[in-house]
């Protein structure tokens, strides 16, 4: 896991990511030139929760979880905004207050292998959202 303060691979919003410093490519280079396997970006910051799907050149798919916010009021999206309908977003935007949780468990479904579930709660601890990422999907 790779956690940051801010998000990172997200190209649609106007607010601060690695992206719009160029720190996601260079982090990005840095995973596909040395065959770095596994790696999902954690994040907060956002006042909502959302999963995105990286798809970069060279290198297999870059999931990326933002988890906020518990405690602090959301922030809701624009629908003018071009971060609205992101196409690497996929999960929807939850701003309401909630939480994250991450489960690493093997895979079920094939031996040898683990399932990381990504998920997302809400308040009262209710599951709102549950993606699941196959340690298969995070190899060269």
């Amino acid at each position: 896991f790779l956690v940051t303060g801010i998000q990172a691979g997200n190209k649609q919003t106007e607010h601060e990511a690695l992206f719009r410093t160029g720190e996601w490519d260079t982090l990005v280079t840095i995973i596909r030139e040395n065959r770095i396997e596994g790696v999902i970006f954690l994040n907060g910051d956002r006042h909502h929760s959302e999963i995105f799907k990286h798809e970069e050149s060279g290198v297999y798919p870059i999931y990326e979880f933002t988890s906020s916010p518990l405690t602090s009021i959301g922030v809701k999206i624009k629908t003018k905004n071009p971060e609205f309908n992101n196409p690497e977003r996929i999960t929807g935007v939850i701003h309401d207050s909630n939480y994250g949780k991450i489960r690493i468990v093997p895979s079920s479904q094939k031996t040898g292998t683990l399932d990381c579930f990504l998920e997302t709660y809400d308040a009262t601890g209710q599951l709102i959202w549950s993606i699941t990422v196959n340690s298969d999907e995070l190899k060269w």
